[in-house]
């Protein structure tokens, strides 16, 4: 099992949430090192919706002390100890694997199923930008990152986009790596100095803000790791 994150609630300070991959959500007093609740579900019969939440993908708390988590079930918001799903593909699961809080009232879903997900936790209204109907090209969504001028920076299975949610236009940028394109994206992100970080199975890519191509990351093969993933 692994521990996807963790987050410390807003109101008891003593109490401390985790998400771990293969048990879902456990509530943890650090005052009483006990666990005071636990939230997973988990539907073997594959002949129905699996509104799986065993399997975490990140944990996030809001202002407002709710608790949001992702997996096969979709999102998961865990309110006054009370878990509610939200599946934004109808017969098909979404397969949330990362969540920004643009605010109260927006929240952008990233999808492996159905694409780029705005979704009002306020009201449950969602749209889903999928290759059907935009021009993300993909229904795969690793990840979601906030960029300038109320912009996002959209990383598919395949593209890093450019997103304009005023004119909902996705603009992809130049990922090469000697001359060779980065696919089968794995994750994405971006530090504070700017500078762009792009991994798969090849190896981890970097662009600095002032370079216009990426540069692989070499790794020291002597130092072996205290613990290998």
């Amino acid at each position: 099992n692994c521990l996807d994150g963790m987050v410390r609630d807003k109101i008891d300070k003593n109490i401390v949430w985790w998400g771990v991959n293969g048990q879902g959500i456990i509530k943890y007093n650090e005052k009483t090192k006990t666990v005071v609740n636990h939230f997973f579900k988990y539907e073997l019969n594959s002949n129905k919706n699996n509104y799986d939440y065993l399997w975490t993908e990140f944990i996030q708390i809001a202002p407002n002390n709710c608790v949001w988590t992702g997996g096969y079930a979709g999102l998961v918001k865990i309110e006054n100890d009370k878990p509610t799903v939200y599946n934004f593909g109808g017969n098909k699961l979404s397969f949330v694997k990362n969540l920004y809080m643009q605010n109260d009232e927006t929240f952008w879903v990233s999808s492996l199923n159905t694409g780029l997900v705005k979704f009002n936790p306020k009201t449950g209204l969602f749209k889903s930008y999928v290759k059907e109907n935009s021009t993300i090209g993909t229904n795969g969504v690793q990840n979601v990152i906030p960029a300038d001028n109320g912009n996002l920076w959209v990383c598919t299975l395949n593209d890093i986009l450019l997103f304009n949610p005023k004119t909902e236009q996705f603009s992809p940028q130049n990922i090469q790596f000697n001359g060779q394109k980065i696919d089968k994206i794995e994750n994405f992100e971006i530090d504070k100095l700017n500078t762009f970080y792009i991994s798969n199975n090849n190896g981890t890519y970097y662009k600095t803000i002032s370079s216009k191509k990426y540069e692989e990351i070499k790794y020291n093969t002597s130092i072996i790791p205290a613990y290998q993933h």
